[in-house]
């Protein structure tokens, strides 16, 4: 562009040179003059649409990455849902093989995901808790474990009562410690998908009727060999009134985890 300016200037001078008056040339320089007007005139248009295409294209690409934004926050709030859905029920979502596997934490509060071969001991999904009566003096529930994955030996284990009475926005606010006694058999084999239940009655203490009943389950299991050990720590409550079992979601389990420290029941 610069160099058609200096030529054009160039040209506009030499018409005003005296020495330079004749005719033919003055026609040579007014056809040089056009060549180079036109010349311009079309460099000139080529970067004003190569402008106009430049700042199209940004727009077009700040348009798609503010659309993949959306799609990405969408995707996001999805799986964010989904996966506190899935961990009511102790499950996990594992994106990179596309199956559920089961989750829970152990006395450490340590999350622990059991899959393939390795064994799982955990609540039965539809009825770890189920409670047959409840009277002023006594509460009969019947607890049931299944062992998922795998076979599994359960090595030893104790049921904790716990009542709660208030529910706050992120914690219970309430909770009284009831009784424990041990759970099932020592050394006890439980084959794959395989389920095992107890039935007990316990004194109430003199304690309220609350509106949930929270269970845990204390102890440790290995495989099959009788390796690979793992602490059994596993949380589930019973809802009086709708009589509905349910794992217990974040954060309350924390908050339980935290009232069963201060008990001294786990460290």
């Amino acid at each position: 562009m610069i160099y058609v300016l200096v030529l054009l200037t160039g040209a506009v001078t030499a018409l005003q040179i005296e020495n330079f008056k004749s005719k033919e040339f003055k026609l040579r320089v007014k056809a040089w003059l056009t060549l180079l007007v036109v010349m311009g005139a079309t460099i000139i248009a080529i970067v004003v649409q190569t402008s106009a295409e430049s700042d199209a294209k940004a727009e077009k690409i700040k348009s798609d990455l503010a659309a993949d934004a959306r799609v990405r926050n969408s995707t996001k709030t999805i799986l964010y849902g989904f996966g506190n859905a899935i961990g009511k029920f102790g499950l996990k979502y594992d994106s990179t093989k596309q199956e559920l596997v089961a989750l829970i934490k152990d006395s450490l509060n340590r999350p622990t995901i059991f899959q393939g071969e390795s064994p799982n001991i955990n609540f039965d999904l539809e009825s770890g808790i189920v409670v047959n009566s409840f009277s002023n003096d006594s509460i009969k529930l019947t607890v049931t474990v299944r062992s998922y994955a795998a076979l599994a030996i359960l090595k030893t284990a104790s049921v904790y009562w716990i009542y709660a009475y208030n529910k706050e926005d992120r914690f219970y606010s309430e909770l009284k410690y009831d009784t424990s006694m041990t759970f099932l058999s020592k050394n006890m084999g439980m084959p794959k998908d395989a389920s095992a239940s107890q039935i007990m009655t316990v004194k109430r203490n003199n304690l309220k009727r609350p509106p949930e009943v929270i269970i845990f389950i204390k102890g440790s299991y290995t495989d099959s060999h009788g390796k690979n050990p793992q602490p059994l720590g596993i949380l589930a409550s019973y809802y009086l009134d709708s009589k509905e079992f349910s794992f217990i979601p974040q954060p309350y389990d924390d908050s339980v985890r935290m009232f069963l420290r201060k008990k001294g029941i786990i460290k």
